[in-house]
């Protein structure tokens, strides 16, 4: 098959497919899509600036989900931290995905652009596999921020980051679960520890990662989040104002 050779030559081309899919919304025809499964494995050991390039625009582009969930293997061959997520059934009243589904929707639901804000949610549940316990009341996974950090660490060494990044991304991932209490002296607190850029960022990842969970439970989870987007921004008026 033509693609196939093509893709032996240059392994890179599957990304750069995979962006334009998901920037166009318009999907491979059966032979190339085809063509990228068998070539997924190509791009196993490949890492750097040129990945990291085509990966975080493939992120933002608007038909991301499609791409994410049809292309898994693609996804895991540049990421293999994430295969342990792929049908790992999260068997708790908060999902209705497994944890690879609710990465994949939890980066669409997300309306903007930052690379930031999409390579976060992309990282930010791969420790959950590791973390995964089980009670009566069905399945947990304590400590899954942290655990996500550390696997994330490995992520984004191997794509060339910078360090400046590296460090964004890593806080985020690390404190995307956090329950933050919607008061004046509660944001300040995370405005100091984070900056007013940062703290806007979790609460975009906050707001996605919730909106990828059941419908039943997300309700007063959004409202607090809507809440602290108003403190953040009041906070922010009042800042300009002094």
């Amino acid at each position: 098959m033509h693609a196939v050779r093509t893709f032996s030559n240059d392994p890179l081309k599957i990304l750069r497919l995979l962006r334009h899919m998901s920037k166009s919304g318009v999907s491979a025809s059966q032979e190339i899509s085809h063509a990228i499964h068998t070539s997924a494995g190509l791009l196993r050991g490949i890492g750097g600036e040129p990945v990291r390039r085509e990966l975080c625009a493939l992120l933002c582009g608007a038909g991301v989900l499609q791409v994410l969930l049809e292309y898994s293997d693609v996804i895991c061959a540049i990421i293999p931290e994430l295969e342990p997520c792929i049908g790992f059934e999260q068997n708790n009243r908060y999902h209705q995905y497994t944890v690879y589904e609710h990465i994949a929707h939890a980066v669409a639901n997300d309306q903007g652009n930052d690379p930031i804000i999409k390579v976060t949610l992309l990282l930010h549940d791969i420790g959950k596999p590791v973390c995964y316990v089980e009670d009566e009341y069905g399945g947990h996974f304590p400590q899954h921020g942290a655990a996500s950090r550390k696997l994330a660490g490995a992520v984004l060494d191997r794509l060339d980051f910078a360090d400046g990044q590296k460090r964004e991304l890593l806080t985020l991932i690390g404190c995307h679960n956090a329950v933050i209490d919607p008061t004046p002296e509660a944001v300040a607190q995370w405005l100091e520890r984070l900056g007013s850029e940062r703290f806007a960022r979790l609460l975009a990842v906050r707001n996605a990662d919730i909106l990828a969970h059941t419908a039943r439970t997300r309700k007063s989870r959004l409202v607090r989040c809507a809440a602290l987007r108003e403190l953040l921004a009041a906070h922010m008026r009042k800042g300009k104002n002094c």
